[in-house]
């Protein structure tokens, strides 16, 4: 399973190698880790792989993100829960769901209003639940990807690029500029 991403622990990287551990134990899966962070807090978290569970590739350069994401059995987004994540909808869910990946989402506000039949959901900061949601996740591929699909349509560039552009409009309008 390939993560590629911000490293810290507002994304919980300790919960998902925990879970990983577990998995790694279990389905003989490992993790692909890449991304930027602290290097303490890179070092805080790899000191928790256990048995190889999870290969640290380092940074890499934005425009290969998607043929590493390609490689993945499945997608999987983790955060903990605060103010900014109950509200986000992060990039890597459309890489995913674009990339037709069973995805893995923590239970979240806009994640679960946005993908609630189309993804599977794991309880914030619960490592048996992530655990048992990426094994579920592993023996269905392929499974929510129609549905994520159409999830994420309407979040496309031409269709955002038109309501900005009649936000824009709007605003310049009561403003009077």
């Amino acid at each position: 399973v390939v993560y590629a991403g911000g490293l810290n622990a507002e994304r919980d990287m300790e919960l998902l190698i925990t879970a990983f551990n577990r998995v790694y134990r279990e389905r003989g899966v490992r993790l692909l880790l890449f991304g930027h962070g602290e290097s303490s807090y890179v070092k805080n978290i790899m000191a928790r792989v256990q048995g190889g569970s999870v290969i640290y590739g380092g940074n890499i350069p934005y425009d290969q993100v998607n043929s590493f994401l390609d490689l993945s059995l499945i997608g999987v987004v983790t955060y903990q829960k605060n103010p900014l994540t109950v509200r986000a909808l992060p990039t890597k869910v459309f890489e995913y769901a674009r990339l037709e990946k069973t995805m893995v989402l923590p239970r979240l506000g806009e994640l679960e209003r946005v993908f609630a039949d189309s993804a599977y959901f794991y309880e914030v900061g619960n490592a048996d639940d992530l655990t048992e949601k990426l094994i579920l996740a592993l023996d269905n591929r392929g499974k929510f990807t129609d549905k994520a699909l159409e999830r994420v349509k309407p979040y496309e560039w031409d269709i955002m690029q038109k309501r900005l552009l009649a936000l824009y409009k709007e605003l310049r309008e009561e403003l009077d500029l």
